[in-house]
């Protein structure tokens, strides 16, 4: 972040509001560009637009940010250099600086779901001071932004999935059960009254770490589901939590933590090792076979992944965007069954036809 002044006042008060963006102001400075984690196509407000309209919009939000003093106004010679490469460089300055630095180069990503909310908390680490940028997205495309300390986004997050305080402050001491009760898996599978969905991606020296967890608040208890893909997989678990357990739940999917959530404050059970073989899994779409965790599970629904080779995103494109596979498959197969990730190189000896065969389908 390389803000002296912004972290001290961070560690002072443990959260500091910035300034708020639009989906186009994000757009017209490639705020994800280079970003992990994050699909490589424009905001879907931007992206229903036509060309022109969409120039224009961006245009605006450009000089929006000028006016607001967000972006440094580009001299003669930068507008000079800019009319000869198509390309102008624009210098952040301010919140929108600090804003790009911490979700360009963040120490993780934690999405955050519910019926009528989305956020996502990017992790960083600069001058000793660790912390997360929350991001609340809303239906209009405007995202408001507050750095918190760990210890602040623990406490938020646990005010946002919790906040009529339901949890119990004490619960009998279970252990975590791989055996997740039936009406436990019903009740998450959609986001409904009372669930959160939590997707955790983490780098690790062996590669990316995505942690699942969903909770489920009610008058009779709260469920935590966690399951691991990626480096180091775990098998489901679940475990009911009280109070504090779920403040422990939540701090141990933000910092990557290896520990289950405790059962209780000071009654936490001793961890069940799981031995989880290294899995890959199949594209239900164009066929392909290394996909690091499943399009789909029994306790969570679809997994928000990006498919490299084909780019359907499970979740998304079927569930929010209503287009089936066979029509993904049909307009992949009509644009010459090209590699879709920019992040991800096909594999040696890659055969796209040869993997969609393996499916069944010419």
């Amino acid at each position: 972040m390389a803000n002296e002044e912004l972290l001290e006042r961070l560690t002072a008060a443990g959260a500091v509001a910035l300034v708020p963006l639009t989906d186009e102001e994000l757009e017209s400075v490639s705020a994800d560009e280079g970003t992990p984690f994050r699909p490589a196509e424009p905001p879907e407000v931007t992206r229903s637009l036509p060309d022109e309209a969409r120039s224009a919009a961006l245009r605006t939000a450009l000089r929006s940010l000028l006016v607001r003093g967000l972006v440094r106004e580009p001299d003669d010679q930068q507008l000079d250099d800019a009319a000869a490469s198509g390309r102008l460089a624009l210098e952040a300055q301010g919140d929108l600086d600090s804003i790009l630095h911490v979700r360009r180069s963040p120490t993780a990503v934690v999405f955050v779901g519910q019926e009528s909310y989305l956020a996502a908390l990017h992790g960083f680490q600069d001058q000793g001071v660790t912390g997360f940028l929350e991001e609340r997205i809303d239906r209009r495309g405007f995202h408001r932004f507050t750095l918190r300390t760990l210890s602040n986004a623990t406490d938020e997050l646990v005010r946002v999935v919790d906040p009529g305080q339901l949890t119990p402050e004490s619960v009998t001491p279970a252990g975590p059960r791989p055996d997740i009760p039936k009406q436990v898996t019903d009740s998450m599978r959609e986001l409904g009254p009372g669930i959160t969905r939590i997707d955790a991606y983490h780098l690790r020296p062996a590669g990316s770490r995505r942690t699942q967890v969903s909770i489920g608040i009610s008058p009779e208890g709260t469920s935590v589901v966690r399951s691991v893909f990626g480096v180091a997989p775990e098998a489901p678990e679940f475990v009911t939590v009280d109070r504090e357990g779920l403040r422990e739940a939540l701090q141990a999917v933000l910092t990557d933590q290896d520990q289950p959530p405790a059962e209780q404050s000071n009654g936490a059970q001793p961890r069940q090792e799981h031995s989880v073989a290294p899995q890959r899994y199949q594209c239900p779409v164009c066929g392909y076979p290394d996909l690091t965790e499943p399009p789909y599970t029994e306790e969570s629904g679809a997994s928000y992944d990006i498919c490299p080779s084909c780019g359907f995103e499970f979740g998304y494109d079927d569930e929010a965007r209503g287009v089936t596979f066979e029509a993904w498959r049909a307009k992949w197969v009509a644009d010459g069954m090209k590699w879709s990730s920019r992040g991800l190189s096909a594999p040696p000896g890659w055969d796209p036809a040869a993997q969609l065969g393996t499916l069944g389908v010419q």
